[in-house]
């Protein structure tokens, strides 16, 4: 019976290895050669090797909480740029959902199998493999969770308008102009005059949209509408 008992790696350590893997595969020979000696040095015989069943149950639990992680990593960092940003233009948030699905991908046709498989399945290039494999799909998880999230900012502005908020949308501001020369008026349910605030959504003259950043305008200024007038709090 092969001994299938693991030499101890720390986080940092995994990290390291999995980097000399990609970078300096010689030096992760040398590696390989010490963790055997290591290896050599455990106490004999093995101890009895544990039963498939609980092998089953322990990689249901620890997998069901890489992916809890993953997805709420990416929905923190989502919620985090969300708060930060008054907007996120679309082609970020494409850009992270392609970048999350190349990771995805990579780590599929990355991951080594029969080619590096040893007789007792424990050497350290076959745990390198699993952690780089590993690694890539959580990293992509996380990603496009967190382009979901954002993506899903200027979905709901109807949840986040103040109460008692009209909007009239896509009034054009230049005779013949261009068919983007618009804008979206809100006003309150008020029948006295009201101060009037203009709000231009960033990106440099070049790129982003008034539908991207008036829901996320909303909700970093903390639009607020009471009985006299229409005010705007830093939030």
């Amino acid at each position: 019976m092969a001994d299938t008992r693991l030499t101890k790696v720390s986080f940092v350590r995994a990290t390291y290895l999995c980097l000399l893997a990609i970078f300096r595969p010689v030096k992760l020979v040398e590696e390989e050669e010490k963790d055997e000696e290591e290896q050599k040095k455990f106490s004999q015989p093995p101890p009895p090797q544990e039963q498939r069943a609980f092998v089953i149950r322990r990689a249901f639990w620890s997998s069901l909480f890489l992916m809890i992680a993953s997805a709420a990593i990416g929905y923190i960092v989502g919620q985090v740029i969300n708060g930060l940003l008054c907007s996120v233009p679309k082609t970020v948030i494409i850009s992270f959902q392609i970048i999350g699905a190349m990771l995805l991908l990579w780590g599929t046709l990355f991951v080594r199998g029969w080619e590096i498989q040893s007789y007792s399945g424990v050497a350290l290039s076959e745990r390198v493999n699993k952690w780089i494999y590993r690694a890539l799909y959580c990293i992509g998880t996380t990603i496009i969770i967190c382009s979901l999230v954002l993506s899903s900012s200027g979905q709901t502005e109807a949840a986040r308008l103040p109460e008692g908020v009209i909007v009239h949308r896509d009034i054009p501001y230049v005779t013949d102009g261009h068919e983007r020369q618009k804008l979206d008026l809100y006003l309150p349910k008020a029948k006295k005059k009201q101060p009037l605030i203009i709000w231009v959504h960033g990106g440099a003259w070049l790129e982003g949209s008034k539908e991207n950043s008036v829901p996320a305008g909303y909700r970093l200024c903390g639009g607020v509408v009471n009985k006299k007038s229409v005010f705007w709090e830093e939030g």
